[in-house]
């Protein structure tokens, strides 16, 4: 198994795009997560360069989406653009949605290491 990933934020970088998309294009499993404030148009640049020229092997894509208390509408549609890329690309589509509300955000962090690589360690609970 090889696991890659980007921030959404770097996918303005050429260099990083690319590689985002040709893993993209390879991957078995795409996994999106999403916290507040919707998406960047930086990824749907990276969607919209990945999805149509996709292979048709087998894969799913995974949309982790956190959901504040207030608004959970708007973040409703981050899933269902989702969905239908995942319909588009052929591909099984799981959406995982969580509130988040304040004191879940200050258990939520991402903690930068020397490689450049950043990890996730937050921890939600139901």
């Amino acid at each position: 198994m090889q696991a890659s990933w980007w921030k959404i934020g770097d996918l303005t970088a050429p260099g990083i795009l690319a590689g985002a998309v040709s893993s993209a294009l390879r991957a078995d499993v795409i996994v999106v997560a999403s916290q507040g404030e919707g998406l960047p148009l930086p990824f749907y640049v990276w969607v919209n360069l990945w999805w149509p020229n996709r292979s048709e092997m087998a894969g799913a894509l995974i949309a982790i989406v956190g959901m504040p208390e207030r608004n959970a509408s708007r973040y409703d549609k981050i899933g269902e653009y989702l969905r239908v890329v995942a319909e588009q690309a052929r591909m099984k589509f799981l959406s995982i949605e969580k509130p988040v509300n304040a004191s879940m955000k200050k258990e939520l962090s991402c903690q930068k290491h020397t490689n450049g690589a950043s990890v996730w360690n937050g921890h939600l609970h139901d």
